[in-house]
């Protein structure tokens, strides 16, 4: 990895409980079906993407003089109702701490973590649990093979549990199952299939708090500020899953009764 990310590493041990139901193991053949093509079939694609883990990255983005973006600041985490925030970049480490600072608000739902263990994390206990690892857009996929190498053995299990959230959508709305928003982005999305969602007062400000974060010395003074941020990943997390689910319902109506197109 590199000295790019020189975090304090965290294993799955270390997390808190696991929200595995019982029954739930290892990958059933369907699993194996959802995976390569669930947009053919929209029950099993809501089905699938209720039950999938999300994940999103965060970053500092690229400044003027940069070639290419710093390694994510942060690793958002979404398994059923219960998110998990892997601070990944040193300079946020101070807004983890331990029980005393969690008691006093500071990032109750924030690990500190380093890449590779972060991702293994992920791959894990979606592997445990049979679920999908869903994402908007191939960005986190990339991330992940620039952060480990496109040979390292995480990247192929995380390749066999990948859905792209992004390209689900693209092809439902190519097949006229929903409508196809002028702007294929997340907001774009979510602006027709889930439109009481109000865009977040961070969006597009979150590279920047973060560079002030990882640079402001005094975490207790700026917690609300960190806390703002985990909430605007997790909402992102949430909110792929909220399109998903929408557009596989409307897809499966739209079969059931064609006369409504």
């Amino acid at each position: 990895m590199g000295d790019r990310v020189t975090a304090m590493r965290v294993t799955a041990t270390r997390m808190a409980r696991s929200t595995v139901r019982p029954g739930d193991g290892a990958p059933s053949p369907a699993d194996a079906v959802a995976m390569h093509d669930l947009v053919s079939c929209p029950r099993r694609l809501r089905k699938a993407v209720r039950r999938a883990i999300v994940i999103d990255f965060e970053g500092l983005g690229v400044r003027a003089g940069e070639y290419e973006a710093p390694m994510p600041a942060l690793l958002g985490m979404l398994e059923g109702d219960r998110y998990t925030a892997f601070v990944l970049a040193p300079g946020l480490h101070r807004f983890v701490g331990g029980r005393r600072r969690r008691r006093r608000g500071i990032a109750r739902d924030a690990v500190a973590s380093d890449f590779e263990a972060a991702v293994g994390t992920v791959v894990e206990r979606a592997e445990r649990g049979g679920r999908l690892i869903a994402f908007f857009s191939g960005h986190e996929l990339r991330e992940i093979e620039r952060g480990l190498g496109a040979d390292h053995p995480l990247v192929a299990r995380m390749r066999r549990r990948a859905f792209d959230a992004k390209d689900a959508l693209d092809r439902l709305s190519g097949r006229g199952r929903i409508e196809r928003p002028a702007d294929r982005s997340l907001s774009g999305y979510a602006g027709c299939l889930v439109p009481e969602c109000r865009p977040h007062p961070l969006s597009g400000r979150v590279a920047d708090r973060l560079r002030r974060l990882a640079a402001t010395p005094n975490a207790a003074g700026h917690a609300g500020r960190f806390a703002e941020l985990l909430a605007y990943n997790r909402e992102d997390c949430a909110l792929v899953r909220a399109c998903v689910v929408a557009a596989a319902l409307r897809a499966s109506r739209a079969s059931t009764n064609p006369a409504a197109d």
